[in-house]
């Protein structure tokens, strides 16, 4: 029984022993950073008293990391202030104001309180404002998406050039630059205008419009198919014609050689396919040269009554042949 109780005692003893000697290092390790903090604000104090700024704002905000203060917080708006960051520098100031206040560091609120209010009235503000086609659009300001409250408001921004951006579907992008100095307070209005809708009532493209406008100019030439179809036809009917009176004239002949007497009149039964044979020749032969003369006559009169296209003419100077007398040579066509 008393081994068991002196076990136990080993076992507890050890356990206390062991506990401090791990926690031995993480101790120590927040204190050196502790330390290392302490000295890099001391530095960052030192570098504000010198004009360096930006490397005061570097040492103030590793600081931060490792345990930030009202007094940290202050500092850092401080070199924010001077470094141009206006808008920065005046959010760090209300936070380190509203930190002191709880920790009561009374010595950081007046600090903040003597910086606060004259922050304010150099810092620039700029509003937005909705317009036409912008009523629903995304509005961006130097690339970072402004909601609903933050339109309409006046907005603190450093001095210097910001961006707005708004886009809606079914509208053109929007985009601006405004140009801010200390003090000033300017007001951006938000306009978008529609994208087109092509539509069958739109005007035809330059290309269309140009043909259009050259036709337009000049009646299209006249064809000379015509004249010469109905000139064609008559020529082929005074052939026609031609063959015509001479079939008649072979079947006159033929009767000639074959009645006796006055010619006509004692003619044999034979001969009778030769009269009627004649007779129709004789007839055809009047409508096609009938019709031959008027469809020649009409062909000619549309061949020389339609319209002409009009020549055109053209002139140019071309460069003379090596050798000859004139420097250029007149090259035309009509």
């Amino acid at each position: 029984m008393r081994l068991r109780f002196a076990a136990l005692a080993l076992v507890v003893a050890g356990t206390s022993i062991g506990v401090p000697a791990l926690a031995a290092p993480e101790v120590k390790t927040a204190k050196s950073a502790i330390d290392k903090a302490r000295a890099q604000f001391q530095q960052g104090l030192a570098l504000e008293t010198a004009g360096d700024w930006s490397g005061a704002l570097d040492l103030f905000q590793q600081v931060a990391v490792v345990k930030l203060t009202p007094q940290v917080r202050f500092h850092i708006g401080l070199c924010e202030e001077h470094l141009g960051h206006l808008a920065a520098a005046l959010g760090d100031y209300e936070l380190a104001a509203h930190e002191a206040d709880e920790a009561k560091v009374a010595e950081v609120s007046a600090q903040v309180a003597s910086r606060r209010e004259e922050l304010k009235a150099r810092i620039p503000q700029l509003t937005i404002v909705r317009g036409a086609g912008a009523e629903a659009a995304m509005v961006s300001l130097d690339g970072v998406s402004l909601g609903a409250t933050s339109i309409g408001v006046k907005l603190p921004v450093d001095p210097g050039p910001h961006t707005i951006d708004a886009r809606a579907s079914g509208f053109k992008p929007f985009r601006t630059t405004v140009e801010m100095t200390e003090k000033e307070a300017k007001k951006v209005e938000l306009k978008l205008d529609a994208v087109p809708t092509p539509s069958s009532g739109d005007e035809p493209t330059t290309r269309d419009s140009v043909t259009k406008s050259d036709s337009m100019g000049e009646e299209p030439a006249p064809s000379n198919v015509v004249p010469f179809v109905i000139g064609g036809a008559g020529v082929a009917s005074l052939g026609a014609g031609v063959v015509f009176l001479l079939l008649r004239q072979h079947a006159i002949t033929t009767l000639n050689s074959e009645c006796t007497g006055p010619p006509g009149h004692q003619c044999p039964a034979s001969a009778q396919p030769t009269y009627d044979q004649g007779k129709t020749y004789s007839l055809l032969a009047n409508i096609t040269l009938g019709a031959g003369v008027v469809g020649v006559g009409v062909g000619t009169v549309l061949f020389f009554t339609q319209k002409k296209p009009k020549s055109t003419a053209s002139i140019d100077l071309a460069p003379g042949a090596p050798g000859s007398a004139l420097g250029a040579t007149v090259v035309g066509s009509f």
